[in-house]
């Protein structure tokens, strides 16, 4: 496809410029060492990627316009409903005195335009209480916005790691594109192929040597684009399971959920609080951090297990993701195997705090450090 082609190349292009004319804007674009709890890297590194996405998006879309290359009207709409989003994670990026209320709530007003421009709606969980409340067009309204801003703040959770958040919403994306695919729904396909391209040509120079990060923009559009696709295309086709939404997202979901249990039940703090106790900040910390780490010729500050946390985390994530598309009508295949994932979610967490990793887990580290 011409467009999600033109989407690589661009953003992979902007992505470069932003690395390599660092020093001009490293004031503002750069991640500050050690001042946050979740931050897991060494050196300096611009957190902005996600303005490359975007733009570089953005950019192909203009192009393809003016070739009069055809393209779905909806991904125009989509786009400009994720601009409230995207500008304030990118406040946030650059100023880091944006705060988390302040950014969900402008989560909340791009899924407001999403659910009413768009009439992307939740209707149906397949519980029949519930979905009796959501048979009222007001709740399903909200429950919908509650939904995607939950997603949203999932994949900036998760976005601790060289590729980690990345990585799970490519696949994912690649899963909706498959899924649309399926069942028919070619503008879902188009759409889901040109936000994986995009996000693709920010991964080649995210992963593995973290030269860029994606930023809370980045993290939030990844979260709304992957959110607004699945909500579209469970609704289009009610036979699909609305389970089939947690599935695509299984591990960004299932750790925010523990997080918020973790910090508002057992520590008594905010849910919005950030710290370093997310599952992929204790693996890397308690099983694959060295004391070494890698100067290259540049002077930066190189560690190889950081995208080792990333892939490790990512191939235990595809085991939870994969039921998806074997079984998308099903509810009950998807909660069972929502349950089976969380019970080894949980298991490994309470292991790895404790000391007490398994050993197959501790075996597979070491077979899996490959970017030494």
């Amino acid at each position: 496809m011409f467009t999600s082609t033109l989407a690589f190349l661009i953003t992979a292009c902007y992505i470069y410029l932003i690395i390599t004319f660092e020093k001009f804007h490293h004031i503002i674009s750069d991640s500050l060492l050690h001042t946050r709890p979740q931050k897991n890297h060494i050196s300096l590194t611009p957190r902005i990627g996600g303005a490359g996405i975007f733009f570089g998006i953005l950019t192909s879309i203009f192009i393809c316009h003016k070739l009069n290359y055809p393209f779905p009207d909806l991904v125009i709409k989509m786009i400009i409903c994720s601009i409230p989003i995207f500008f304030a994670g990118l406040a946030e990026d650059i100023t880091g005195e944006i705060s988390a209320t302040i950014r969900l709530a402008f989560a909340a007003f791009s899924a407001f335009l999403i659910n009413k421009f768009l009439n992307v709606n939740i209707g149906y969980i397949d519980f029949y209480w519930v979905d009796v409340l959501l048979s009222i067009k007001v709740l399903a309204s909200i429950f919908t916005i509650f939904c995607i801003v939950g997603l949203v703040n999932a994949y900036n959770i998760i976005d601790g790691f060289n590729g980690l958040s990345s990585l799970h919403g490519i696949f994912s994306l690649l899963l909706i594109t498959y899924l649309s695919l399926i069942f028919g729904e070619l503008d879902l396909f188009y759409i889901s192929v040109l936000f994986a391209s995009g996000t693709l040509g920010f991964l080649i120079w995210n992963y593995p040597s973290g030269k860029i990060f994606l930023g809370d923009c980045g993290s939030y559009l990844l979260g709304f684009w992957i959110a607004t696709l699945t909500i579209l295309l469970i609704s289009r086709h009610p036979t699909i399971s609305p389970w089939l939404a947690i599935t695509l997202n299984i591990y960004p979901v299932v750790e925010t959920l523990f997080t918020i249990y973790r910090r508002v039940l057992l520590s008594n703090k905010s849910p919005l609080k950030p710290d370093g106790m997310h599952f992929h900040s204790i693996l890397y910390r308690r099983i694959l951090k060295l004391n070494t780490y890698h100067i290259t010729k540049n002077n930066f500050v190189y560690d190889p297990q950081n995208p080792t946390t990333s892939f490790l985390i990512f191939i235990l994530s595809m085991l939870g993701m994969i039921p998806g598309i074997i079984w998308p009508e099903s509810t009950p295949m998807l909660i069972i195997c929502l349950l089976a994932y969380t019970a080894i979610f949980l298991f490994l967490y309470m292991k790895i705090i404790r000391f007490n990793s398994p050993l197959w887990l501790l075996y597979l580290s070491q077979k899996t450090k490959l970017f030494k």
